[in-house]
This record gives C-alpha cells, structure tokens and sequence, in this order.
C-alpha cells in the first residue's frame, strides 16, 4: 500500500504541472492573438493613410500641370497682345481703329 500512497500525490503534480502549462500556453495563445489584431489594425491605419497620401500626390502633380501650362501661356506672345488689348487698350502698328460714336460718352 505504500506504492498506492506514493503514486495518488504524484499524480496530483502531474496534473497540476499540466494545468499549468495548459493555462500558460492559452495565456500565450491569446497574448499573441491579441498582438496579431493590434498589428493588423495599425497596418490598415497606415494602408489607409497611404492612400490619402497618394490622392494628395496626384492632386498636386494636376495643380502643378495646371502651372506649368499657365506659365507656358504667360510666356506667350499671344498673351502679352491679349493684355495690352484688354487691360491698356493698346492695337497694333497696322490696325484700322474703329470708334462706335453712337454710344454716348462720358468725354462730352
């Protein structure tokens, strides 16, 4: 019978020892589950992100065409006459200048 005492407490740590690796592995199991949601959620923050970026970059590079194309039209000497017409009332060297005198004017 000494045999049988022997084995019952035994058996208890076992089962004990069990237990406990069983509760630290599910410890570490969920622990790393936990991590893994964490990682996922800040990747798609910056997935995200990414993509807010790259719609601003593609705005900006529109806007900067837009420029360049303005620039372009600003150099122009079409643009300098448009000007000097519009804004000076300026003609050019060989141009017939026509005055509509019907209109009254203030000069009178």
């Amino acid at each position: 019978m000494a045999n049988t005492i022997e084995r019952k407490p035994r058996r208890k740590k076992i089962r004990l020892r069990r237990m406990v690796c069983a509760a630290v592995l599910a410890g570490v199991a969920l622990y790393t589950a936990f991590l893994f949601v964490r990682i996922e959620r800040g990747i798609y923050a910056k997935e995200k992100e990414a993509e807010q970026y790259r719609l601003q970059l593609e705005q900006e590079q529109e806007r900067a065409a837009q420029l360049k194309e303005s620039e372009q039209q600003v150099l122009s000497d079409d643009y300098y006459e448009k000007i000097a017409r519009e804004k000076l009332g300026l003609v050019n060297v060989n141009e017939q200048v026509f005055v509509d005198v019907s209109k009254k004017s203030s000069v009178e």
